[in-house]
């Protein structure tokens, strides 16, 4: 029987997968990857494009929540490098100066000395920007993070200046959302869309801040497009499912986590990496954009 199946996998020249070999053997190598959320959609599909690209190395990729709290991130780092991983991805977590993470890849966050993997959101908000002036808007929101999180205050940052850029958009109101849930995004986008002068657009710097700033107009009474358009950020399920169809920022979650497991690799076989490499991402242009009323 063993001289068929070697005799049919010759035929067609069949190559053992890497994480099959050591699945045999018994003897998988790990890395790990710290996520502040594991709830979050966009996180569960980094983790799946890390893991894809480490079982081609036959490696495992083990997933630890550490929360938003400092002392249970260092919990979490410190589980970890106790001999179970032999590298680490932190996902928005700017670890601690001068702590010994070594090997070690940072995504969506930087930090002077370890290498990191991030999205062009730069590109991202130009596109936004250019967007938004051909279907003729002025007046511009955004919808962040009142916390600050390197990936989010990057957006915001690259919006602006992507606004600047484009002498007939103005950005006239800022407002973030205590947390990243679709309740405190409406509690916060309520702010954006009440009195005077309110913008007719906004941009959101995620999906699920999109889902919050759509249930607050609902609520307010204003419709879109009609009333006001809106952005987001991620290409997640969460806009997928709005009604109508979010134009967004997509932000490639899978390359992204294959990218980060890619460099840990090279670092592991002793290669040099670059300390910042860029994941591309673009607009998809839906129904939730058009010309103000």
């Amino acid at each position: 029987m063993q001289a068929k199946v070697r005799s049919a996998a010759k035929e067609l020249d069949y190559e053992p997968l890497q994480s099959a070999r050591a699945l045999r053997s018994g003897r998988i190598e790990a890395i790990g990857l710290v996520v502040p959320d594991i709830t979050n959609p966009f996180l569960g599909a980094v983790m799946h494009g890390a893991q894809q690209a480490a079982w081609s190395a036959g490696y495992a990729v083990v997933l630890i929540e550490s929360g938003r709290q400092a002392a249970k991130r260092r919990r979490a780092v410190e589980a970890l490098r106790g001999g179970l991983v032999s590298g680490l991805l932190l996902f928005g977590i700017a670890p601690d100066r001068g702590a010994d993470l070594a090997p070690a890849i940072l995504i969506e966050v930087r930090r002077r000395g370890i290498p990191s993997v991030i999205f062009d959101s730069a590109a991202g908000m130009r596109a936004v920007a250019a967007h938004l002036t051909e279907a003729g808007h002025r007046r511009v929101g955004y919808l962040g993070l009142a916390d600050s999180r390197w990936a989010f205050e990057r957006r915001y940052a690259d919006l602006q200046q992507a606004l600047a850029d484009q002498p007939s958009l103005r950005l006239v109101r800022t407002v973030g959302a205590q947390e990243l849930t679709i309740q405190a995004a409406q509690a916060a986008a309520v702010e954006l869309l009440r009195g005077r002068g309110r913008p007719t657009a906004i941009v959101c710097g995620d999906d699920i801040l999109a889902a919050g700033l759509y249930a607050a107009a609902d609520a307010l009474g204003l419709a879109v497009p009609a009333d006001l358009s809106v952005i987001g950020y991620a290409g997640t399920i969460v806009g997928d499912a709005l009604v109508p169809a979010l134009t967004t920022v997509q932000a490639p979650a899978e390359e992204l986590g294959a990218r980060a497991v890619e460099l840990m690799l090279a670092v592991l076989d002793g290669q040099d990496v670059p300390e910042t490499t860029t994941v591309p991402v673009w607009l998809v242009k839906r129904a939730s954009v058009a010309c103000p009323g």
